[in-house]
């Protein structure tokens, strides 16, 4: 409500569902990305979800696609052809946050079920 375009958080180690607020995109956590020796990387802790996304001019959500990676040891994050991290943030959202205004358009790509006022349809 206070002007933010994007809100990324982090918190809980593992990947979280994404919602559509106000035209905005929230994802309430990519987990980790690349982690310390120290902390484990098995099961969800492992998922490492990169998202490439469009806003318009003014900041609204337009689209965006759920690039997955997997954390491995000790080469670090690597591409996961079995979309894992995707999958993970499509089923949670799906079962969390169903009215949220997103639609899954593919395995990993997402956009606003009504375009943002004067965009007209997203492009695919």
């Amino acid at each position: 409500d206070a002007g933010a375009d994007l809100v990324l958080g982090h918190g809980p180690h593992v990947p979280r569902a994404i919602e559509l607020y106000r035209g905005r995109l929230i994802a309430y956590s990519l987990g980790n990305f690349a982690t310390w020796w120290g902390i484990s990387i098995a099961g969800p802790r492992g998922q490492a979800p990169l998202l490439a996304l469009r806003l318009n001019g003014r900041g609204e959500f337009l689209g965006g696609r759920i690039h997955s990676f997997r954390q491995r040891r000790p080469d670090g994050p690597r591409p996961d052809p079995e979309e894992r991290a995707a999958a993970m943030i499509r089923a949670l959202t799906l079962s969390e946050l169903p009215d949220t205004g997103l639609t899954f358009t593919g395995p990993a790509a997402f956009e606003p079920r009504q375009p943002p006022a004067g965009c007209g349809a997203p492009r695919r």
